[in-house]
């Protein structure tokens, strides 16, 4: 959750210019193309059965900033490559998590057969409308609390960090499996607005990225 916070902090809108309609494209065709194509070889290929390699290509659809953000900072590349590259590493987390949420909803409704049910879809909208509402709800909250000075100066990483992890457990206990569209929104919506001493954050989140992921791996 803080990794895919500070993802978020990284995505400004300034940078989409001309470059926006292939993220788009990237994180809707590209994961419905990876989607497809993985289930189709997971049961033609590995013998799985459908309902569990289409769980399995839901699960693959996520490149992750944990593996393209490490990748970006050591290749150089040009702007625009390196632009969508990130934006799609980091939106496309919560986009695979809701959409192997969502195939799991169907094969428990269905007592493990792929069927079309209203509480699946119910699910996965409830995830997206939380998670976007959390998201933003919490990151001007964030800023609202940095920029009038509320927060002391010597807490200012620490609290930004108990922040994120509170908005992060308040939304899954809303609707399980939110937890990441909250933060990436919320991260996104802070790094958009002028917020005072963001670069201390950025800083310090960049350290503990590196020790998150460190530890993940």
């Amino acid at each position: 959750g803080f990794i895919l916070f500070g993802g978020g902090l990284a995505l400004e809108r300034e940078e989409i210019r001309g470059v926006g309609p292939v993220i788009v494209k990237l994180i809707t065709l590209g994961s419905l193309v990876t989607f497809i194509g993985a289930g189709l070889a997971a049961h033609f290929i590995m013998g799985l059965s459908w309902p569990i390699s289409f769980l399995f290509a839901g699960l693959i659809i996520v490149t992750g900033p944990t593996v393209i953000a490490p990748i970006l900072q050591n290749v150089p590349l040009n702007r625009n490559a390196s632009t969508v590259l990130k934006w799609e590493g980091i939106l496309i987390d919560p986009i695979g998590a809701l959409v192997a949420v969502l195939v799991f909803e169907f094969l428990q409704s269905a007592n493990g057969g792929v069927a079309f049910t209203s509480h699946a879809f119910i699910t996965f909208f409830q995830i997206i409308l939380i998670g976007l509402a959390l998201g933003a709800i919490a990151g001007f909250t964030l800023y609202v609390l940095i920029k009038n000075e509320w927060i002391p100066h010597y807490l200012l990483n620490v609290f930004t960090l108990a922040f994120v992890l509170g908005a992060f457990v308040f939304s899954e206990i809303m609707a399980h499996e939110s937890g990441l569209l909250t933060v990436v929104i919320m991260g996104t919506v802070l790094g958009n607005l002028e917020v005072p001493r963001l670069n201390e954050i950025l800083s310090f989140k960049e350290s503990l990225s590196v020790l998150l992921i460190s530890l993940l791996f």
